[in-house]
């Protein structure tokens, strides 16, 4: 099975849209941590610095765990499509073969229709 993950330079799976979202990750962490310092030791109110940062911090997460339930996904309809339906015909297939032999046998009498542990002598 191949791997098929896009490899950047973080290692597999880590692709350009990855790297993009990091580095905008931590320029808006960088970003807002100076901006609070700065705000702290000036006086100045940091709550709308906060209102504004957390929900585009939030979107930025939503938005890369969106990407890698997406990726995941399309990776397992590219590892199954098409390939699992005919494994699982050719097993079902053997299994009623396997079953239809069986009951052939014990038609013809090559196997006995007593189920297995039970003895003849039993009740006497």
């Amino acid at each position: 099975m191949s791997d098929n993950r896009p490899t950047g330079p973080m290692g597999p799976g880590v692709g350009p849209a990855q790297l993009v979202m990091l580095l905008a990750g931590t320029v808006i962490t960088i970003a807002t941590i100076g901006a609070w310092l700065y705000g702290a030791t000036h006086g100045i109110d940091t709550a709308p610095l906060f209102a504004f940062v957390i929900p585009v911090v939030g979107a930025l997460f939503v938005a890369q765990n969106l990407g890698k339930t997406s990726e995941a996904a399309q990776q397992a309809a590219t590892q199954t499509n098409g390939l699992l339906g005919p494994r699982i015909k050719a097993a079902v297939a053997e299994a009623l073969a396997d079953r239809d032999a069986a009951r052939t046998r014990q038609a013809q009498g090559d196997i006995s229709a007593r189920p297995a542990g039970v003895d003849d002598d039993a009740g006497s």
